[in-house]
């Protein structure tokens, strides 16, 4: 699903060659995802250009690695539970209260990869978010929904081929000014 580019970037005066990962895309005629409550076709999983989430980013997502294990002929999902449970935590934030528990999405989610039958490493991606059409800033009195999809997604890096690294420069916002512990 990753395909690389050869790129030139200068650092500190250094030109370098890296190679680059294409950004995956997704078709939309493939597979299915978990919308509005229930297993849709992925063609079917669309929020509206009104969405309360689209309009001021209100919406918080986890991002779940699944792991193919050919000798045992299963998919092993990477700590699941405690995902979510951090989901939860950023729902807070967000002052969210979707219908679905914990419990709830552990067992969507793993009945949203069986529907899939994927024999490889995957990647499934949460969201929970405003769902209310409004141009109303606040994040009470609105309704919270929950989507699932997931792909195929192999390695997201060639670790084979090494890894180029840095430190990055930007300092981490102040959590008194930005809830930075949620993944909003």
């Amino acid at each position: 699903m990753t395909q690389t580019n050869s790129s030139t970037s200068q650092h500190n005066g250094h030109e370098s060659k890296a190679e680059v990962p294409k950004v995956p895309v997704l078709s939309l005629e493939e597979g299915y995802a978990y919308f509005e409550g229930k297993f849709v076709p992925m063609s079917e999983a669309k929020v509206s250009v009104a969405t309360h989430a689209l309009q001021y980013g209100t919406a918080c997502f986890e991002g779940i690695r699944g792991y193919w294990n050919d000798a045992h002929q299963q998919l092993y999902l990477l700590k699941l539970r405690e995902h979510y449970e951090r989901m939860a935590n950023s729902w807070n934030v967000l002052r969210m209260h979707p219908k679905e528990t914990v419990d709830d999405l552990c067992r969507i989610t793993v009945e949203l990869v069986s529907k899939h039958g994927y024999r490889q490493d995957v990647y499934v991606r949460p969201i929970t978010y405003k769902s209310a059409r409004t141009i109303k800033l606040t994040l009470t009195s609105l309704e919270d929904a929950v989507a699932i999809y997931t792909f195929a997604m192999g390695n997201y890096v060639d670790i084979d081929a090494g890894l180029n690294v840095c430190t990055s420069s930007w300092r981490r916002a102040n959590s008194n000014a930005m809830p930075v512990r949620a993944k909003v």
